[in-house]
């Protein structure tokens, strides 16, 4: 009797055990069908993944250094690897990566999210689509495309999946090649049901401290390992893809203008795709508010190809979001050309021009605070 008691309880355990076991994979199933940050593999895709996706071939492929193309992730915070598609022809040719098969017969309220990317953006004509299949690829539908997003930082992009609760689905990211030198990138790719548990939690605790005419030291409280401030003269606010990536918590900025009211944000970064609000702060430096135009402040300014034959392009960056206007004009202040920016870091502006004179011309940025100009040569 004692061992039948036993050998009952035994089985009462391992079943016990199993039942817990189970119930805790069902659990993490039941947030999560599929996810992967297509790391660990190099340049290789994981497992079961399909289509263009040959690395040497330049379609889709695993980026593991933040190449090809400037303005990649890795400048604005995201570890590589992530999956980049090449534009590097303009044959018009499809080009495709679908997912393993995920299961969804289990699924209450999936959706699909993944960080997207895009420093340049997609034309009309060669759009990012994303489509799902239910039949192995016989058919696809529709359910994301992008043609113009122009991102200087990760986004979260949401994708409802409640129309294929039951089934047994694919994702296909499909694009062209279009010459267009665009690069998009796609990382944190995620199948299941929305995760809600961790919040991403503004700073607090903001305080604008040493301030003089030219500069201010704003500190503040986190617990993030990153954060990323934007400023400017009020009434600046930044976007939601503005700001510095900053992984401390307090900034010195300076090149300020005396007797002037600034607007100073910050918000944490948690992971990538994952930012809290933003918190801010507003100071005002000391000083009268008369001052001379710095003639260069740091802004780094570039026209090329110079000498040019009226198509060029204009490339600068500034140290914080501006408006700003830039002219172009001859030798006798003849003005040719005027272009007016707001709430801007930075231009990267094609200029084309027609029915111009060769000659020497001037090319001059101004904002608020500051004046840059070079020359330029039409032949």
């Amino acid at each position: 009797m004692k061992q039948f008691l036993h050998f009952s309880l035994t089985v009462l355990a391992v079943i016990s055990l199993a039942f817990s076991v189970n119930a805790q994979i069902l659990s993490v199933n039941a947030l999560t069908y599929y996810s992967t940050d297509f790391s660990g593999n190099g340049t290789n895709f994981p497992a079961d993944w399909t289509g263009d996706i040959v690395y040497d071939n330049y379609d889709w492929i695993i980026s593991t250094d933040g190449l090809p193309g400037d303005g990649h992730p890795g400048n604005v915070g995201e570890n590589m690897p992530a999956v980049c598609f090449y534009d590097y022809t303009n044959d018009g040719s499809a080009k495709e990566m679908i997912s393993p098969a995920i299961g969804l017969t289990s699924a209450t309220s999936p959706e699909l999210t993944f960080i997207y990317y895009n420093r340049y953006g997609r034309n009309s004509e060669a759009p990012i689509v994303v489509s799902v299949t239910t039949d192995d690829g016989a058919n696809y539908t529709e359910v994301w495309s992008n043609t113009s997003a122009y991102n200087t930082s990760w986004v979260t992009m949401t994708v409802d999946l409640n129309a294929y609760v039951g089934s047994t689905i694919k994702v296909k990211f499909s694009t062209l090649h279009s010459g267009s030198t665009s690069y998009p990138y796609i990382d944190n790719f995620r199948v299941g049901e929305p995760d809600n548990t961790t919040a991403c939690d503004a700073p607090t605790s903001l305080n604008a401290g040493g301030i003089t005419d030219a500069q201010a030291t704003l500190t503040w409280s986190g617990s993030a390992g990153d954060y990323k401030y934007a400023y400017g003269e009020d009434p600046y606010s930044p976007g939601t893809s503005a700001g510095t990536l900053w992984s401390n918590t307090s900034k010195t900025i300076t090149g300020l203008n005396p007797g002037t009211t600034y607007n100073f944000y910050v918000k944490s970064v948690c992971s990538a795709g994952s930012e809290s609000t933003w918190a801010a702060v507003q100071f005002t430096t000391t000083g009268s508010g008369t001052y001379v135009k710095n003639i260069d402040e740091n802004t780094n300014l570039s026209i090329y190809p110079n000498p040019t034959n009226g198509q060029f392009t204009i490339n600068a960056t500034f140290d914080s979001y501006k408006n700003i206007t830039v002219e172009m004009f001859d030798l006798t202040g003849k003005v040719i050309l005027t272009r007016i920016m707001n709430n801007v870091n930075g231009i990267n502006e094609n200029i084309s021009l027609e029915n111009v004179s060769k000659g020497i011309y001037y090319v001059k940025i101004e904002g608020n605070d500051f004046v840059k100009q070079t020359k330029v040569i039409v032949e």
